[in-house]
């Protein structure tokens, strides 16, 4: 009895061949699903897009702290800066960076670390 590779290389690609045939097609070839969790904003949905006027329960703690307008991602220079002691409103808190609102009007991505919370006078 002689051993033939010839037979062992058409077992397994008859194999393999089976193999593939009954695996559904989206099982190893579609895109991963991800689920993500909603962030509830943190002001009014409604207020959204239009002018907000307060009020402003947060300050920025650092002088010339960066911001970016169309979100944290830092491929490109930052948009402006804030001053020290400007007045924000956070919109939605994404972790690391918060989307605020400035009392001037600006809607930007500031690093949340930046911000401290206003005390109210006694």
């Amino acid at each position: 009895m002689s051993f033939s590779f010839a037979r062992v290389r058409k077992r397994n690609i008859r194999f393999f061949a089976l193999f593939l045939a009954a695996l559904p097609l989206g099982a190893c070839f579609g895109p991963p699903v991800v689920e993500e969790k909603p962030t509830p904003p943190l002001v009014e949905p409604s207020r959204l897009g239009r002018p907000f006027s307060g009020p402003f329960p947060f300050v920025v703690a650092f002088p010339e702290t960066v911001f970016y307008l169309t979100g944290p991602q830092q491929a490109k220079p930052p948009d402006g800066v804030f001053a020290k002691g400007m007045r924000v409103a956070i919109i939605l808190d994404e972790g690391s960076y918060s989307l605020v609102t400035s009392e001037t009007g600006v809607t930007a991505y500031v690093s949340t670390g930046s911000l401290r919370k206003i005390e109210p006078p006694k």
